[in-house]
């Protein structure tokens, strides 16, 4: 799930941030602020922030478990892709999984178990 987390946190949740922190730096510009929308502002950043922090480390973790070639992560690819239908992942998918073969319920071709 990993992978699927990935992919959800790419297409889904960093548009969404930049479209928060994008309104509302728009919404700010129009108003005249006062003591109490700066600590609405501060709160929103507090979890813009966290959620940055968040798409970072998925991000991380993602990179790492392909670059250590982690058999699950690269499942998690191709079935996380299956469930978003999305022409796009399932590319990036392919080229990330290219190296590894791995069958439906077992090791990559080539390794060890």
């Amino acid at each position: 799930m990993a992978r699927f987390h990935y992919y959800l946190d790419i297409v889904l949740e960093a548009p969404l941030l930049l479209g928060v922190v994008l309104t509302g730096t728009v919404l700010l510009l129009q108003t005249q602020p006062d003591a109490a929308l700066w600590v609405k502002v501060a709160a929103g950043l507090g979890a813009v922030v966290s959620n940055v922090v968040c798409v970072v480390v998925v991000i991380r973790r993602d990179r790492a478990a392909v670059r250590d070639g982690d058999l699950g992560a690269l499942r998690d690819c191709r079935a996380g892709c299956s469930a978003l239908r999305s022409r796009a992942c399932r590319s990036a998918c392919s080229r990330s999984t290219s190296a590894v073969i791995v069958p439906a319920g077992g090791e990559a071709a080539g390794t060890a178990g």
